[in-house]
């Protein structure tokens, strides 16, 4: 998510499971500001450049329950993946 064509807010991002071959799940603050962002539950694959990122802004306002994907785990939860 990028804040450069305005502001974001009030996003929930929940139950996904995201992959691909940069990172999964950015977050990059630009011209304006986000506020009310929150990623809760989600699975990530980690390929490529990893899991998640944060540049400039406050990042997110919460942050839970996030985990790379395991297949063979209980709710596909393997390692946690901290709040960038």
């Amino acid at each position: 998510m990028q804040t450069y064509a305005g502001p974001i807010k009030n996003v929930l991002v929940e139950k996904n499971l995201l992959e691909g071959g940069g990172y999964q799940l950015g977050l990059n603050q630009t011209k304006y500001p986000y506020s009310d962002l929150r990623a809760i539950d989600n699975r990530f694959t980690g390929t490529g450049w990893g899991p998640a990122y944060v540049q400039g802004g406050k990042g997110w306002t919460q942050w839970k329950d996030n985990f790379r994907y395991s297949s063979s785990a209980a709710d596909a939860r393997g390692a946690v993946v901290d709040a960038p």
